[in-house]
C-alpha cells in the first residue's frame, strides 16, 4: 500500500494500531529510534523506555533526567537511580562507593548520560507494570550534562502531581516533561502525520501555506491588528485562510489543505485560544456530499488506526437539521450520547440546513450566520433578491457543522462562486463595503469553479481524543484564560521609541 520511498514512520503504523493508547509512548519510541537513536551523531544508543530482556548483555548509552534516587542500607554499596526520557524510565544500578560524591550531589531531574550493561533484575525486584521492569543498567560511566536549579517550582516526574494552572503555564517547560503532556503532544503529532498522508498521498490534496499577515475585512470575529512603520497602515492577523483558499481554487490547485494558524481576538473559553490550529481544506467541482464524505473518511481512517481506545462510529455519520437540533436540544451542537459522561464514545453528528442569515439581537441587522461566502441552497437562491426582509431570514444555506459529543469540531460550506451573487450579498444584504473584498471578487470573475470545503478545529479534536477538558492540555505553549502567555510574560509593554517607530504615538512625545 505504501511505496518504498514513504517516510519510515509510516512503516511502523501497522504496529501502532495494535498498541493500546496508554502504551502509545512505546510506539513513539520505535519511531524515534528509527529517526534518532540509530544516528551515529547521537549521544545515546537507546531510549530509556525501550530496554527489555532482548537487550540483556548489551552495552548501552542512555541520556535523560534522573528521578528520585534510592540508596540501600549500610554495608550495601549499591544506589538505584531511575533515569527517564519521553519514552519511559529505566533503573540504573550504581556502585555507590565508586560514584559516591556524584550520587550524593545528584538532584532529581538532573540531565545525565549513563553508559553500562543491561542486566536482568532479580526476580523479587521485577516490576511487571513497567515496560523496562525486567531489566536494569549496571553503570560503568555516569556524566552530568547539565546542573539544575536547587529549587524547581515542581518536579514533573512526581506521581499525582497537583499544581495550580497559573504555575503550570508559567513553568510550561517543566510540565512538557510530564507523561500526560508528552502523551498528548505525541499523539497530536501522529494524528497530524496520518491526516497528511490520507489527504496528500491517498486523495491528491496539495498542502499550501497561506499568509498570516492579511488585510482587515468584515468577516465577523474581532481581529488582531499589526502596526507597520508606514503611517496609518496596518496588517490584520488572518482569522482563517478562507479567502486565500477560495483564490487557490480559482488558481486551479483543485484540492488544497493545510494545518493553518488562525487568530481571533475573542473572549476565552476552555475550547478557545486567541491563536489556534485548523485542519483547513478546500475542493473544486464538489458538492456538499463530496466534502462530507471526504471528512468522514479522513476521521474514520485516522482515528481507527491511532485511537483504538475510543469507539468510532461507522460512516456515514448521522445528520440533523438545524431546526431539529434547536427544537430538541436547544443547541446547534447537541450532545447525542446516551451517557454525557462517556468520553470513550465519539458521537459524530452533522448539523445541516442552517439559515444563511441571522438577525443581530442588538442592531436588528442581518448578518451571515457563518461567513458571507457561504452559498444559499439552490431552492432558495432567488430569495436573495427579495425585497421582503422577512424572506431573507428563511433562506437555507449549504453550510454544515460537524459536532462530536456536544463540541463543535468544525464547519464548512459550499461557497458562492458567482461574482454577481457575492457582490449582491455584500452590498444589498450585509451592507458591507464591497471594496474590502475587491481581490476576492476579481477572483470569482476570472474563472472560479464551483467549490467547497471545511475547517476542523485541530486543538478541539485533540482535546476530545486525549479526553481533556481544555484545549490547553493539547497545545505546547497555550495562553491562560486571560489570553496571557504566562511563560514569557506576553503581551508586554513597549517603550516610547518603539511605539513612535510604528506611529502609535507621535515621535516628539
Amino acid at each position: 500500500m505504501l511505496s518504498s520511498l514513504a517516510p519510515r514512520w509510516l512503516m511502523v503504523r501497522s504496529v501502532l494500531s495494535q498498541i493500546p493508547y496508554k502504551c502509545s509512548t512505546i510506539a513513539t519510541d520505535t519511531i524515534n529510534k528509527l529517526g534518532s537513536g540509530s544516528c551515529s551523531h547521537s549521544y545515546r544508543s537507546h531510549l530509556c523506555g525501550e530496554l527489555t530482556e532482548s537487550n540483556l548483555g548489551e552495552t548501552v548509552t542512555l541520556c535523560g533526567w534522573t528521578r528520585k534516587k534510592r540508596l540501600l542500607g549500610e554495608g550495601i554499596d549499591i544506589a538505584f537511580v531511575p533515569l527517564g526520557d519521553h519514552s519511559g524510565t529505566v533503573q540504573l544500578t550504581c556502585d555507590s562507593g565508586k560514584w559516591a560524591n556524584l550520587i550524593e550531589s545528584l538532584r532529581t531531574e538532573t540531565v545525565v548520560m549513563a553508559r553500562g550493561v543491561v542486566k536482568a533484575r532479580p526476580e523479587k525486584d521485577r516490576n511487571s507494570s513497567m515496560h523496562t521492569g525486567g531489566v536494569e543498567v549496571e553503570v560503568e560511566s555516569l556524566e552530568v550534562l547539565n546542573e539544575i536549579s536547587p529549587k524547581l517550582p515542581f518536579l514533573p516526574s512526581t506521581k499525582g502531581l497537583v499544581v495550580t494552572e497559573e504555575l503550570r503555564l508559567r513553568e510550561r517547560q517543566l510540565e512538557l516533561r510530564t507523561p500526560h503532556t508528552q502523551r498528548n503532544l505525541r499523539l497530536r503529532s501522529e494524528v497530524a502525520m496520518a491526516m497528511r498522508e490520507y489527504l496528500a498521498h491517498e486523495h491528491g490534496f496539495v498542502e499550501v501555506e497561506t499568509p498570516t499577515l492579511f488585510k482587515r475585512t468584515s468577516e465577523g470575529s474581532r481581529e488582531f491588528i499589526v502596526p507597520t512603520r508606514k503611517p496609518g497602515k496596518f496588517y490584520s492577523l488572518a482569522q482563517s485562510p478562507q479567502q486565500f483558499k477560495q483564490l487557490l481554487m480559482v488558481g486551479g490547485i483543485d484540492r488544497y489543505f493545510q494545518f493553518a494558524r488562525c487568530y481571533r481576538d475573542e473572549d476565552m473559553r476552555s475550547d478557545r485560544q486567541p491563536e489556534f490550529t485548523q485542519v483547513d481544506l478546500e475542493m473544486s467541482f464538489v458538492d456538499m456530499e463530496g466534502v462530507i464524505g471526504m471528512i468522514e473518511g479522513l476521521l474514520s481512517t485516522t482515528l481507527t488506526q491511532l485511537t483504538p481506545h475510543l469507539h468510532i462510529p461507522p460512516t456515514p455519520f448521522p445528520r440533523m437539521t438545524y431546526n431539529t437540533a434547536m427544537e430538541k436540544y436547544k443547541s446547534d451542537k447537541p450532545d447525542t450520547r446516551e451517557d454525557r459522561s462517556d468520553s470513550s464514545t465519539l458521537n459524530f453528528l452533522w448539523v445541516v440546513d442552517f439559515p444563511l442569515f441571522t438577525r443581530n439581537k442588538d442592531t436588528h441587522k442581518l448578518e451571515s450566520t457563518h461567513h458571507p461566502f457561504t452559498a444559499p441552497h439552490p431552492d432558495h437562491q432567488q430569495l436573495i433578491y427579495s425585497s421582503d426582509q422577512s424572506k431573507l431570514e428563511n433562506i437555507r444555506s449549504l453550510h454544515y457543522d460537524l459536532v462530536v459529543n456536544g463540541v463543535e469540531l468544525g464547519g464548512g460550506s459550499i461557497r458562492i462562486h458567482s461574482e454577481d451573487l457575492q457582490r449582491d450579498v455584500f452590498k444589498n444584504i450585509l451592507k458591507v463595503p464591497v471594496e474590502e473584498f475587491s481581490h476576492l471578487l476579481r477572483g470569482l470573475s476570472s474563472g472560479c469553479p464551483p467549490h467547497g470545503g471545511i475547517a476542523l478545529g485541530f486543538d478541539r479534536l485533540m482535546a476530545v481524543l486525549c479526553q481533556s477538558s481544555s484545549v490547553r492540555e493539547v497545545i505546547a505553549f497555550p495562553k491562560s484564560y486571560q489570553s496571557k502567555d504566562l511563560l514569557t510574560g506576553a503581551p508586554s509593554s513597549l517603550d516610547k521609541q518603539t511605539l513612535a517607530t510604528y506611529h502609535i504615538i507621535p515621535k516628539n512625545n
